[in-house]
């Protein structure tokens, strides 16, 4: 399912993103907040659980997330960008970092590093640009394998191209996006886009 995260707030940042006098730590500091949105916005549905804790007068039944079984997977390097935020709601998940990058002929992804001893019921993976879906796609077919029952893309922006292959290949997964942008272009990128999101976060080219 899509949940577009689109309000006042978010709008504002990501068009500070998109504009090309932003400034790389400016840039990073922007997609941890949207991150930390994003990641706020996916754990709405998450059970409570309750334990009991020392309170003033005796104990209390206190409410909380199991974060135990949450996997957060940033895909290299982009989504590195993303960890920060995402653990800020997320503190005690375990992360998992994903290697791939971006064939620029065929824009299709080649692995290069896949994590090890995965354990998890709940995976979320952070990843700034949804452009045709492919590493999004890869990513979690991989998770699959490792036997997390559910999945939840956070994406700033996204293309209704990368979106469609997501729901197509992964119907079960939830996709939460805080810019549904128009198209992919003949390259690929999506429009209008940020740019290179990975080149901007680390200020590299």
């Amino acid at each position: 399912m899509l949940y577009k995260i689109i309000n006042s707030r978010t709008t504002e940042l990501v068009d500070k993103l998109r504009d090309t006098r932003t400034k790389s730590f400016a840039f990073s500091t922007i997609v941890d907040e949207l991150a930390a949105i994003l990641a706020y916005e996916a754990g709405k549905d998450l059970p409570m659980l309750t334990k009991e804790v020392p309170h003033w007068q005796g104990t209390y039944e206190a409410k909380y997330v199991d974060q135990s079984r949450i996997g957060i997977f940033p895909v290299l390097r982009a989504g590195i960008g993303m960890e920060k935020g995402v653990r800020s709601h997320f503190p005690n998940a375990s992360v998992y970092h994903l290697g791939m990058r971006r064939d620029e002929t065929t824009a299709e992804p080649i692995w290069y590093r896949e994590p090890e001893n995965v354990t998890c019921e709940l995976a979320i993976l952070p990843d700034p640009m949804l452009a045709t879906g492919g590493s999004g796609v890869e990513a979690m077919k991989l998770i699959e394998s490792y036997g997390c029952k559910r999945m939840k893309m956070l994406s700033i922006v996204a293309a209704p191209e990368g979106i469609a292959r997501i729901e197509k290949e992964f119907p079960q997964a939830d996709i939460y996006v805080t810019a549904l942008d128009e198209r992919l272009n003949e390259q690929f990128f999506i429009l209008p886009g940020l740019g290179d999101a990975g080149d901007r976060i680390y200020n590299t080219q």
